[in-house]
Parts: C-alpha cells; structure tokens; sequence
C-alpha cells in the first residue's frame, strides 16, 4: 500500500520539478497523521479506496489527488473544525514544497468543501471529489457495516445516547438531500444502496 499511495503523491508533482527526497519525507510525515492510534476510518486504507475507485474512473487531476490525501490529514472524531485544520495543513505543507499558489487555492477549496453536506465552493470536480470521499455509503451492506462501527469507534469517546443523537442528525441531513452524490456515475451506481445503508443504520440506532 506504501509504494502505491506513494507513486499517487509523488505523480502531483511532476510537473513541478520538485525534489524526490522532499516529497518522501512530506509523505511520510503526511501518512505518520494516517496511521495515528484512533484512526479506524480515517486511515491510509481508507486513502487507498479512494485512489482505486480513482483508477477505475481513469481520473487524472493531480489537484484533487492533493486533496485526497490532504483532506483528512487533521481528524479527531469529534466535531472540531478539523476541515479547515487541514486545508491550514495542507497550504503549509504545500508552499513549503513550492507548489504554485493557484494550484494550493484549489486543494483548499475541494478540502473546505468537505464541511458541508451541500458545498459551498461548488464545481463539477467539488462534486466528483466529494463523491469519491463519500462511495462508502452506497457501499456493500457488510462493508457499510463495517464503515459504521469504524466511525464509532473513533468516537469512543462520547456516550452511546449523546452519539446516537449526533450521529443520526448527520445521517438524517444526508437522506433529506434530493441526491447524496453528485455526478451521474454515482447516482446511478451508489445513490439507491447509500440510502439503504443509511436508512438501515438509522433503525438499527433506534431499535
């Protein structure tokens, strides 16, 4: 999984000459935040999900390839503007590697949209990029399942009935959206089992 997440980084870069070295020790302090302990979702498998479903939409867009593995680089579970820490991380890192600001701007942009369910920056690829981050729940059932209890354990913190509360406002704000997804292709492919998922995990909360 290293070689492969690291080939995605490295490939955002070429055309900006930059040194292999540099880019190496930025991923590796980049995937360090990846593999911190609490991170049962939010992980580097979770990095790797994206990209393969990336790869099968024979995607080329190294600014949303940034995104990817920026978007997530500052999470703690709980709600504490963690979006916003990142897209702070993410321009840091990102002009110390001398990538160009427009270019920076952008990734910000498709990170920042990650704070609402409707974004407010929105594009055709703000829209792609969230898609890709959210297939999870037009997954297979076991797989959401297992997505589901990921997610609560990286909330250990907070008690069964207060997360029971947050976690079926969020789930709730998802299913009164007319679409979940925003492009075609995964309305067409994930929208109907998202909306299972979801609603079977809902039940499942009250029961």
């Amino acid at each position: 999984m290293y070689n492969y997440l690291f080939e995605k980084y490295t490939s955002a870069f070429e055309a900006d000459t930059l040194s292999k070295i540099s880019l190496k020790e930025e991923f590796d302090n980049l995937l360090f935040r990846y593999k911190l302990p609490g991170r049962h979702y939010h992980n580097e498998t979770h990095l790797s999900d994206i990209f393969h479903l990336y790869d099968q939409l024979s995607l080329c867009d190294s600014e949303l390839i940034l995104a990817v593995f920026y978007h997530d680089v500052i999470y703690e579970g709980l709600p504490f503007n963690y979006e916003m820490r990142s897209a702070r991380y993410a321009k840091n890192s990102l002009t110390k590697l001398n990538l160009k600001s427009d270019r920076i701007q952008k990734i910000e942009n498709f990170i920042l949209a990650t704070k609402h369910f409707e974004p407010t920056i929105y594009s055709k690829d703000v829209g792609l990029f969230l898609d890709l981050d959210l297939s999870i729940l037009g997954s297979s059932n076991e797989k959401y399942l297992n997505y589901a209890s990921q997610i609560r354990k990286e909330n250990a913190i907070l008690p069964e009935l207060i997360y029971k509360y947050l976690r079926k406002r969020v789930l709730n704000k998802i299913l009164k959206k007319t679409f979940i997804y925003h492009t075609d292709f995964f309305r067409q492919r994930y929208e109907e089992q998202a909306r299972i998922n979801i609603t079977g995990e809902i039940i499942k909360m009250i029961q």
